[in-house]
C-alpha cells in the first residue's frame, strides 16, 4: 500500500517541445512540484539524483528519446514511484514493460489531477474506485486538497476496518456504526462513493439489528479495491 505523502508530489516533465514544458508545469502549479527535462539524456540524469513521484515522459524526441530514457531509468535506485508515457500517437512498438501507463497529448488539467493521484491507475479512469468529478466538486475544484483527502482516507483505512471488526466481535455495535459513518463522511469527500455507499449499508443493516454478511462483505471488497488502486 502506498505510504501516507505530506509534501506535495515531485514531478517531472520531459518534453522537447518548450511550449509543452511550459503548459504541463503552469497546469500544475500548486497541484505539485515540478522539474522539467529538455531531452532523455537529462532526464537520465536527474532521476540518478532523485525519486520523482511521477515521471511523465514525450516518446519522440531528439537524442535519447523516451523509449531509450526509460530503458536507462527502470534499473535506477532512484528509480520513479510511476513512470507515463506521453505520446500524441500510437506508440509504433510495445512499452508496457518500460512504462505504468500511456496517455495521449494534449493533456487537460483533469487528466494531470487523476496522474497526480497515487490511488489511481495511470490511465485506467473507468475501473477507478473514485469518482473524480465528485471529488472535485466536493472540494471546489481543489485537486491539491482532493489528493490529499485521499491519502488520508487509505491512512485511515489501514486501522479502521480491523477496529469495525473486532468491535462488532465484541458485540459494541455502536462503536462499529461511528467508525462506519466515519469513513462514509471520508469518503464522500474523496469522491469514494462506492465505499461510501457499503460503509452506509453495512452501518444501517447493524442499526436494524439485521443479518449483515453480505454487506460487511461488499465493505471490505470496496477497502480493497482502494488498495489495490493505492499499490
Amino acid at each position: 500500500m502506498t505510504g501516507y505523502y505530506t509534501a506535495p508530489m515531485n514531478v517531472l516533465i520531459v518534453d522537447d517541445n518548450e511550449i509543452n514544458r511550459v503548459f504541463l508545469k503552469t497546469a500544475l502549479a500548486g497541484l505539485a512540484q515540478v522539474t522539467t527535462a529538455n531531452d532523455g539524456d537529462q532526464a537520465v540524469e536527474l532521476c540518478t539524483q532523485t525519486r520523482f513521484d511521477l515521471v511523465l515522459m514525450d516518446l519522440r524526441m531528439p537524442k535519447l528519446d523516451g523509449t531509450a530514457a526509460a530503458k536507462l531509468i527502470r534499473p535506477l535506485a532512484n528509480r520513479p514511484r510511476r513512470l507515463v508515457a506521453m505520446s500524441a500517437e500510437t506508440p509504433d512498438q510495445p512499452i508496457e514493460h518500460l512504462f505504468d501507463g500511456v496517455v495521449t497529448k494534449p493533456l487537460s488539467r483533469q487528466q494531470l489531477v487523476k496522474l497526480l493521484d497515487p490511488f489511481n491507475a495511470a490511465v485506467d479512469a473507468i475501473d477507478s474506485p473514485f469518482d473524480e468529478e465528485a471529488g472535485l466538486q466536493a472540494t471546489g475544484g481543489n485537486g491539491e486538497l482532493l489528493a490529499t483527502l485521499r491519502r488520508m482516507l487509505i491512512r485511515d483505512l489501514q486501522t479502521l476496518p480491523d477496529a469495525i471488526g473486532k468491535a462488532m466481535t465484541d458485540g459494541n455495535y455502536i462503536a462499529a456504526r461511528d467508525d462506519l459513518h466515519k469513513i462514509a463522511g471520508a469518503a464522500s469527500y474523496c469522491g469514494a462513493n462506492e465505499l461510501k455507499s457499503a460503509a452506509l449499508s453495512f452501518s444501517a443493516k447493524i442499526k436494524a439489528e439485521q443479518a449483515h454478511a453480505k454487506e460487511q462483505e461488499t465493505f471490505i471488497n470496496a477497502v480493497d479495491r482502494l488498495f489495490q488502486h493505492s499499490d
